[in-house]
């Protein structure tokens, strides 16, 4: 449905009123063409379930666009011009094959949920501490170590999950989270976390189950529970626990 799809946005576009919904999901559409620009009017566009290779810079001109579902597509990457939908507040491109975000993409002015979730990323640029919006960061499944300092930038965030990844150590800059409620590390390499990050008193699940390097004083605090972790966690006995030791991660025996 790749070039019936861009003539049919052709027809979408002289419609009167102008279309505000585009819902393409399950249509076996291969790309996001250049048409897109003809619906310029659209609030909310759903493209998920699909073979999706392309999308077009032209996406760009949805400015007035809330809400982009592309998930589960055969996207590798997304074009720069993205990051200038000025309205966008939800962007979902989990379980495509992206590999790296392109330039610019701390750019948006509005975003509230990003799910990058099922991908193959290993790095997130430092650009996303730019995202000043931003409420809700998905990453589980990927191929992530650790986030950029600049993530601390992103004070309403309230909820970041990086499970399934390969998360060894996360930046002490996190303490700059002062929304942060949920973070959600299940599955990872995490041998130790900076107790800066706990200083942030909105903090209230942290989820470390299924990290085979976990210090063994995290492993015991975190099986009396969830509240149990936070207060050790908080207290000066891992303060010096984490001088001593560090994030480095365990020499494997």
């Amino acid at each position: 449905m790749g070039g019936s799809f861009s003539k049919d946005l052709e027809k979408k576009a002289l419609l009167d009123p102008p279309l505000t919904d585009l819902n393409i999901a399950n249509k076996g559409v291969s790309s996001i063409p250049d048409t897109i620009s003809g619906v310029n009017k659209v609030k909310r566009v759903v493209a998920s379930n699909n073979k999706i290779k392309y999308v077009s810079p032209n996406i760009s001109a949805l400015t007035v666009c809330t809400k982009l579902n592309l998930t589960n597509n055969c996207i590798r990457e997304l074009p720069e011009t993205i990051s200038q939908m000025n309205s966008l507040e939800e962007l979902n491109v989990s379980l495509n094959k992206i590999k790296e975000l392109p330039r610019g993409f701390g750019n948006f002015s509005s975003l509230r949920i990003l799910d990058l979730s099922s991908n193959f990323l290993e790095s997130l640029p430092a650009q996303i501490g730019l995202l000043h919006t931003l409420e809700e960061l998905l990453c589980s499944f990927n191929l992530l170590t650790t986030l950029p300092p600049e993530i601390g930038n992103c004070k309403r965030c309230t909820t970041v999950k990086l499970s399934n990844n390969n998360v060894s150590r996360l930046p002490k800059e996190m303490e700059g989270m002062k929304s942060l409620r949920c973070l959600d590390l299940c599955a990872n390499q995490v041998h130790l976390l900076p107790p800066e990050l706990f200083k942030v008193d909105t903090l209230e699940e942290v989820n470390l189950s299924n990290n085979g390097k976990l210090n063994s004083a995290l492993v015991t605090a975190a099986r009396r529970g969830p509240d149990a972790l936070l207060d050790y966690c908080r207290s000066a006995e891992y303060a010096e626990l984490y001088k001593d030791v560090g994030d480095q991660e365990p020499e494997d025996k």
